[in-house]
């Protein structure tokens, strides 16, 4: 699928260059001299990460720290796994 059509297929504009690093793969990147997507990639999980983390706090406030760690990074994990999944489904049905 071109960027463009992915672009209006998920109803975002961005800017191409940002969209090609963000599929870029290491492996790609390395046998072509390109950069690759591994930042991008830290910044993400490190967003949703904190999203899931606030999402667990507000929501059992009667744990404590080692609890409240017990329950997130479970939610963390199938959090990415769930998006993963729905990018390959839509990417698959278009």
């Amino acid at each position: 699928m071109p960027l463009d059509e992915l672009s209006q297929t998920l109803g975002i504009e961005i800017d191409p260059e940002l969209l090609t690093l963000a599929l870029t793969h290491s492996s790609y990147a390395y046998e072509n001299g390109s950069k690759d997507n591994e930042r991008l990639e830290f910044l993400g999980d490190s967003v949703l990460g904190f999203l899931v983390a606030t999402f667990v706090f507000k929501t059992h406030s009667d744990l404590q720290e080692g609890e409240l760690q017990r329950v997130l990074f479970p939610r963390v994990k199938d959090g990415v796994d769930a998006l993963l999944v729905a990018l390959e489904g839509s990417t698959a049905t278009n």
